[in-house]
C-alpha cells in the first residue's frame, strides 16, 4: 500500500563479524494490503549486541498509531501455503508431501533449549483507532528464538478507552494480556456500561483460546439470564417476556 518507511542502521565489526549495532525505523502512513488495510505510524529504535552465541536486541516502539477505515474496503488475500499444483523436486525426485518432510518446523509457544536471539520490546502507548476499539496500548514483551522453537513473554495492557460489543460501547476499566511463553495469552479484562438503572459489568479471564466470561451488575438484583440478555443487546426495563426476543433481534442485527 501507500506510505513511507525510513530505516537507518549502523554496525561495529570485529573483523568481519558484527558485534554491536543500532537500528532506527520510522513508519509514516504505511497502509498494509489486506482485508482491512490498517494504516500504521510509529518509530522504533533498537540496539543490538552479541553475547557469546546469543544476539540480544533491546527495542523501543513509540509514537505509534494504528487506524483502520470504517468502510473496510480492503483486498482479499490468497490462502497461505504452497499451491496444490506445485511440486517440489530434489535430485530429480519429488519430495514427499507429509508434514515435516521439507525440514524442521518451528514450534511456536515453546521455550527453546538453545536460543540464538532474544528480543526485548518496550511498547510505549500505541493508539488504536478503529471502529470497535479506541484505546492506547502499552507493554513489554520478550521474544526468545531458537532453531527449534519460539517463546513469547511479557504483558500488554489497555488502561483506558472504550470498545464496541454487539453495537453497544463499553468503557475499558482494565484490559491485560499476559504471555507466559505461550502465544496464547492469559486475559484479565473488565468492561462496564452505564444504564440509567444499573452499571453492567463484563469480565473476561482465562486463555484467549478459551475465555471465561463473567457478568455482574450494580446493584446486583438481576438474574443470570437477564444479564446475558443485556450482553446480547437488550436493555433493562423491557417488558416482561420480551427480553429473550429483543436480545435475539439485537444479535441478529449485529451479525
Amino acid at each position: 500500500g501507500g506510505g513511507t518507511v525510513t530505516a537507518r542502521a549502523a554496525a561495529r565489526l570485529d573483523g568481519l563479524v558484527p558485534r554491536t549495532g543500532t537500528l532506527a525505523v520510522e513508519l509514516a502512513h504505511v497502509t498494509l494490503i489486506g482485508e482491512m488495510k490498517p494504516r500504521i505510524d510509529g518509530t522504533m529504535k533498537a540496539e543490538l549486541h552479541r553475547d557469546g552465541e546469543i544476539w540480544r536486541v533491546g527495542a523501543v516502539v513509540s509514537n505509534g498509531r494504528v487506524a483502520i477505515p470504517d468502510d473496510r474496503t480492503g483486498t482479499v488475500l490468497h490462502e497461505v501455503g504452497m499451491p496444490a499444483d506445485m511440486i517440489l523436486v530434489a535430485n530429480g525426485k519429488a519430495l514427499p508431501d507429509e508434514p515435516g518432510a521439507g525440514g524442521p518446523t518451528l514450534a511456536l509457544g515453546v521455550r527453546p533449549e538453545r536460543p540464538y536471539l532474544i528480543i526485548d520490546v518496550t511498547l510505549r502507548p500505541i493508539v488504536i483507532a478503529v471502529r470497535e476499539l479506541r484505546s492506547p496500548v502499552r507493554g513489554k514483551l520478550t521474544v526468545t528464538v531458537g532453531v527449534e522453537a519460539l517463546a513469547l513473554d511479557g504483558n500488554l495492557e489497555a488502561a483506558q478507552g472504550d470498545v464496541a460489543l454487539l453495537d453497544r460501547r463499553y468503557r475499558i476499566e482494565r484490559a491485560g494480556a499476559r504471555f507466559d511463553g505461550s502465544l496464547d495469552p492469559l486475559l484479565d479484562v473488565r468492561l462496564t456500561h452505564e444504564f440509567p438503572q444499573l452499571t453492567f459489568e463484563v469480565s473476561v479471564r482465562g486463555r484467549a483460546s478459551k475465555p471465561v466470561i463473567e457478568l455482574a451488575s450494580q446493584p446486583a438484583s438481576y438474574t443470570p439470564g437477564q444479564l446475558f440478555s443485556f450482553l446480547l443487546g437488550n436493555s433493562p426495563g423491557a417488558e416482561p417476556g420480551r427480553e429473550t426476543r429483543d436480545a435475539a433481534t439485537g444479535v441478529a442485527s449485529s451479525l
